[in-house]
């Protein structure tokens, strides 16, 4: 997957014509087109994540509609995209009503008002996601293949001490979306985002137990590899996952 946008930088689709341009480019050189110019050769992506932060609310549903209209020249291209967990996204709530996106990874950390909270977990968050058709929850829309919820860095929804009511809150509006799988994103490390971190232990033996029979179940998101190498936390449980 390659993905697009992010926390930093200056981006942003101005026109209908312009999000047909940007999903061109993309098809030619990094999924099922050609180009003279293909940064990773001859390698084909398996499809674009969406992880958009700032700049236009605008265009983004049709920048999804044209990548996915190249699914029918033969290789499936997949969807994804890494929304906050304050619902409805700010910038993606459009494009993640198209129903195109297959997985969506929600970030459930660094925003308190959604993410988790240890004070009750067991009593509020694990009864309301257990039986959740779609972990982690997200978009409306049906046409995303995957998504990874953001849980972490928006205090309405992510995991914060003494305060779980937020994040079901917030989860329970994410689950209301068609997605194939959703994911549960998390920081790999206490300093990888400014709040929203799960220990290990609480991950392992209270939510992944909770939620791993979840039909729609697809894993765990972390940010980043740069924290993971340095904490261990994928290792510490991918047994689990």
């Amino acid at each position: 997957m390659l993905s697009i946008g992010g926390g930093a930088g200056s981006y942003t689709l101005t026109s209908t014509n312009d999000a047909q341009q940007v999903a061109t480019y993309l098809w030619n050189n990094f999924l099922g087109g050609q180009s003279s110019s293909r940064p990773l050769g001859d390698a084909v992506l398996d499809g674009i994540d969406f992880d958009i932060e700032e700049g236009t609310t605008q265009h983004w549903d049709e920048l999804a509609r044209y990548l996915s209209g190249y699914s029918k020249q033969g290789k499936k291209v997949y969807l994804t995209a890494a929304p906050q967990c304050p619902f409805p996204d700010a910038w993606m709530g459009g494009a993640l009503k198209t129903g195109l996106f297959d997985y969506v990874w929600v970030q459930f950390y660094n925003n308190p008002p959604c993410q988790y909270s240890s004070a009750d977990l067991t009593s509020k968050v694990l009864p309301a996601i257990k039986s959740s058709a779609k972990y982690g929850g997200a978009l409306k829309t049906g046409l995303f293949d995957y998504v990874w919820v953001q849980f972490y860095n928006n205090p309405p929804c992510q995991y914060s001490s003494g305060n779980i009511a937020k994040l079901v809150n917030a989860w329970n509006q994410w689950n209301s979306i068609p997605a194939t799988k959703i994911f549960l994103g998390l920081p790999a490390a206490p300093n990888a985002a400014g709040s929203g971190f799960i220990p290990v232990a609480d991950l392992t033996s209270k939510v992944l137990p909770a939620i791993k029979s979840s039909a729609k179940y697809g894993g765990v998101m972390l940010w980043s590899k740069y924290y993971d190498d340095r904490t261990g936390y994928s290792s510490s449980i991918k047994s689990s996952v």
